[in-house]
């Protein structure tokens, strides 16, 4: 994962979680069919190691709040309803 890569953090090179250095690959805060590509263009990216990433999908809380910390970060240059029409939902 690169800096370029997101708008959420400059720190990509340790998983925001645990802290390690390796194999850091990018989480996608907003997910799921179109939502995916529209946060990948939209930076909604944090880094994160593999397993914290697995950790983070097989949690349902976990997910809930990766789309709130999204929405969050999206709402700082944007309106909530500029993001309810490019994500279809709000998660507030």
């Amino acid at each position: 994962m690169k800096k370029s890569d997101t708008i959420v953090t400059e720190y990509v090179d340790f998983c925001l979680f645990c802290g390690r250095p390796y194999n850091i690959e990018g989480h996608h805060l907003i997910c799921g069919g179109a939502k995916r590509s529209n946060g990948t263009k939209d930076k909604l990216l944090i880094p994160v190691c593999p397993e914290c990433h697995r950790k983070i999908h097989g949690n349902g809380l976990s997910m809930k709040l990766s789309k709130m910390l999204g929405q969050a970060v999206y709402e700082q240059t944007h309106t909530r309803e500029e993001f309810r029409e490019r994500y279809g939902q709000s998660y507030f």
